[in-house]
C-alpha cells in the first residue's frame, strides 16, 4: 500500500471528498468505531459494515472497527457512506444511486481500492 494512502477515516473522507466530490461533501462529519458482533444505536456488525446519520446538524459515520485491519475496504466503505451523506434521500439501486456509483466508476475510484 501506497505511504501516501490515507491512515484514519477523516483522512479517508477528505481524500474522497478532494479526488471524487469536488469538496462538495460537508465537513462536520463525526467517526465513530462499533466493535465487531455487538450493536451500536444505529449499526448491527454482524451484518453491517458501517451506518451514517444526521443528528443536531452534524453527519455521524458508524463503522465496523473490523474495518480497521483492512484499509482499502474501509476506504470503499466510507466512499458507500458518502454517497449517502451526498443523497440522503437515494436508495441502494435506485436510480439517483446507480448514477453516482457510474460516475464514481468512470472516475477511477474502484479501481484506485481493488
Amino acid at each position: 500500500m501506497s505511504s501516501s494512502f490515507p491512515k484514519t477515516p477523516l483522512g479517508m473522507y477528505n481524500d474522497l471528498n478532494r479526488r471524487y466530490f469536488d469538496g462538495e461533501l460537508p465537513s462536520n462529519v463525526v467517526f465513530r468505531w462499533a466493535e465487531p458482533h455487538g450493536e451500536v444505536e444505529y449499526i448491527d456488525t454482524r451484518e453491517d459494515e458501517a451506518a451514517v446519520l444526521k443528528a443536531d446538524g452534524v453527519w455521524i459515520m458508524y463503522l465496523n472497527a473490523g474495518l480497521k485491519c483492512f484499509p482499502r475496504q474501509l476506504y470503499m466503505t466510507i466512499a458507500h457512506e458518502a454517497i449517502h451523506i451526498r443523497y440522503p434521500d437515494a436508495l441502494h439501486g435506485g436510480s439517483v444511486w446507480k448514477r453516482e456509483v457510474r460516475r464514481l466508476q468512470g472516475l477511477g475510484l474502484f479501481l484506485r481500492c481493488f
